[in-house]
């Protein structure tokens, strides 16, 4: 299974949507929170991060905000189990801007 880090921000919608997410899928993801580690910051907008979460799973492009389709391209969660955990979000919530 692919390395996944989520770097969240505290009281970052998308960020508990992604973890909850990862979470019921029982895929392990290590969690960095840059409210807690602020040097990361410059980081994250340097490759091209405006928001949070950011999502980096090896071998894949990093992304931002919440994106399950994203998550199923990765290969990271079974088909199988995204058919069972079926969510539709538009695009207007809350993002945890820098």
């Amino acid at each position: 299974m692919a390395d996944i880090t989520v770097y969240t921000k505290n009281n970052c919608v998308q960020c508990k949507m992604t973890k909850k997410f990862l979470t019921s899928m029982n895929i392990d993801f290590k969690e960095i929170n840059i409210d807690e580690h602020p040097e990361l910051i410059a980081q994250l907008k340097a490759e091209g991060h405006r928001q949070t979460p950011v999502v980096k799973i090896s071998g894949f492009d990093s992304f931002s905000g919440f994106r399950p389709d994203a998550l199923k391209k990765s290969g990271c969660c079974q088909s199988c189990c995204l058919k069972q955990y079926s969510w539709k979000f538009g695009t207007g919530f809350y993002s945890g801007a820098f």
